[in-house]
């Protein structure tokens, strides 16, 4: 014999009263409801009726949606992108400027004027307030935004939702190709613009190089000593010119001799007449004649001398170039060779030439050896004083030498500057042309369309389903509230058990109504709101209706309407 808990045993009696407890409350509760119901049913179902009437057509007043769009892509070459580093075809900045490119108020203005909603017919006034309101619909209900994006390419929708779709099927393939032709004109007046730019300052780095070339070049000709190559060529002037000098000095000093000898010669003359001694004839008489060495030397003078002046004019060639340089050392060494020669030679003769004073001859001869000495040592004196000069002029070279070296290196930095610049901008300028030359292969910016703007033939919202459910929805509502408030205000006694709760006496019988002669009341109730409830019924069901035609087939519905309009007015 099995033996259990005895709380186990109430646990499950216990459990099996609760379950038969919670049914027979679900049941009264149910009851009561149909029995509210069946007595409240004209407050249920006119309610209900009005609701779904009012929501109905309401729904037909509501305006209907229309949603259209077009997608089209805006695409860049890749190879293009990568040829061109900086390109000004900056795609971010395209999707920043996109919404003012294709839906800003003066773009869609435009558009309506070319798809004809120009107001025409229509006073000045009316088409410009008609303009004004199709352009503010149009720009607060279209939408633009790039859906997909890469690194060269956008997807872009152009997207209206509103309730004009003939102004919009016919206004968004227009700001479409508007904003594609638009971008491709300012991208190709962006790049003839960037070429004009970079060309001007190319040619102003590149007249700039020239300058500083041509400085610099002038420079080392007129001072060789600053160029890399010729480190010592001021030592080596300097050491000529020492040299120079030192030559010049010993010629000086021998020909200061000679005219010393030549004037104690004289004096040693003078004394000797004064005493009365004779002057020795001599074997020959002297004459002098000019020398052809000389008129040779001058003339290879003259013509060395005509050669710089050449140079110098018509070359444009400095005193420092080196091929003036070399005509200024020959013309040097033919002068140093002249002074040497002499102008005239004393020859002698066999004696049948008369003299009639030697001592007035010989010091004729010993004057004219004079003058030709001293005519040199004159030369040599302007000779000493250019070269001093020249000297002078080169020392000061070498002192500042290092402060011009210094200037000439800037320079050279300046002129490696200024060429670098050249490359960068020249590098810019073939970029831009690379570009037009792409642009001209219809290679660079492309459009391509997706998919077009096709105009619904219903309209989106409101949805059908939705405005039916809602419209039981509200009925129902409706419904429950007034029978619930119908309820709640109700205080007549209309079973027993309410009498007993009220007071306290049990009810033994009830008794039904006993009609003496029909109520009003009554009459209504078993007449009049039966054919209210079919003639709400057929309301709904023709609202119903008419919904349906408006969304699922609009055209219709303007059809009916516009006939049901024209039998009215």
């Amino acid at each position: 014999m099995s033996s259990q808990s005895p709380s186990i045993l109430l646990g499950q009696r216990l459990k099996t009263v609760s379950e038969d407890f919670a049914g027979s409350d679900l049941q009264q509760m149910v009851s009561r409801l149909l029995t509210i119901l069946r007595y409240r049913r004209w407050s249920f179902i006119l309610p209900m009726l009005t609701g779904m009437t009012v929501v109905l057509a309401v729904s037909l007043l509501v305006p209907r949606q229309y949603v259209m769009r077009t997608i089209f892509e805006r695409r860049e070459d890749p190879i293009l992108l990568k040829l061109v580093a900086n390109s000004p075809l900056n795609l971010e900045i395209h999707r920043q400027t996109l919404r003012f490119n294709v839906i800003s108020p003066a773009a869609v203005g435009q558009a309506l004027e070319q798809a004809g909603f120009d107001g025409t017919g229509l006073s000045p006034e009316a088409a410009a307030a008609r303009k004004r309101a199709l352009v503010g619909h149009l720009a607060s209900n279209l939408q633009v935004m790039v859906i997909n994006s890469g690194p060269n390419h956008d997807l872009i929708e152009l997207k209206y939702t509103g309730d004009q779709p003939d102004v919009a099927h016919a206004v968004i393939p227009i700001l479409r190709d508007n904003y594609v032709r638009n971008s491709k004109a300012a991208i190709r007046n962006l790049q003839h613009q960037a070429r004009e730019f970079f060309a001007r300052e190319t040619e102003k780095r590149r007249a700039e190089v020239a300058r500083l070339q041509a400085e610099l070049t002038q420079a080392l000709v007129n001072q060789p000593e600053m160029a890399p190559g010729r480190p010592e060529w001021l030592h080596e002037r300097l050491r000529a010119e020492d040299l120079t000098l030192e030559q010049l000095n010993r010629a000086r000093h021998e020909m200061q001799t000679e005219i010393e000898a030549r004037e104690e010669y004289l004096r040693q003359l003078d004394e000797q007449q004064a005493r009365g001694d004779t002057l020795p004839s001599p074997a020959l008489v002297t004459r002098v004649v000019e020398s052809p060495q000389h008129k040779a030397l001058q003339t290879q003078i003259e013509k060395i001398e005509a050669e710089i002046a050449d140079a110098k004019t018509v070359r444009q060639m400095k005193d420092t170039h080196p091929h003036v340089m070399a005509l200024n050392r020959k013309l040097e060494r033919l002068r140093t060779d002249l002074e040497r020669l002499g102008q005239e030679i004393v020859t002698g003769s066999d004696g049948t030439e008369t003299a009639q004073n030697p001592w007035d001859r010989e010091r004729n001869r010993i004057g004219m050896e004079l003058k030709t000495f001293r005519g040199k040592l004159a030369q040599l004196d302007r000779d000493l004083a250019a070269h001093q000069a020249a000297k002078k002029e080169l020392e000061g070279q070498k002192a500042t030498l290092f402060d011009r070296q210094q200037k000439h290196m800037l320079q050279e930095q300046a002129l490696e500057a200024s060429r670098a610049g050249l490359g960068v901008w020249q590098a810019k300028l073939e970029e831009i042309n690379r570009m037009l030359a792409a642009e001209d292969l219809d290679r660079g910016v492309r459009f391509n369309t997706i998919e077009e703007c096709q105009r619904p033939v219903r309209p989106t919202s409101p949805n059908l389903n939705v405005m039916l459910i809602l419209s039981a929805a509200v009925g129902l509502a409706l419904a429950v509230v007034v029978v619930f408030l119908r309820e709640i205000f109700d205080r007549s006694v209309r079973s027993p058990a309410r009498v007993n709760r009220l007071l306290g006496i049990p009810v033994l019988e009830t008794i039904e109504d006993i009609l003496v002669r029909p109520s009003p009341k009554r009459w209504f109730t078993a007449y009049v709101l039966p054919v209210v409830a079919i003639v709400q019924i057929g309301v709904v069901g023709g609202l119903g209706w008419l919904l349906y035609l408006s969304l699922q087939e609009p055209e219709r519905y303007a059809r009916w309407v516009g006939g049901l309009a024209a039998m009215v007015f």
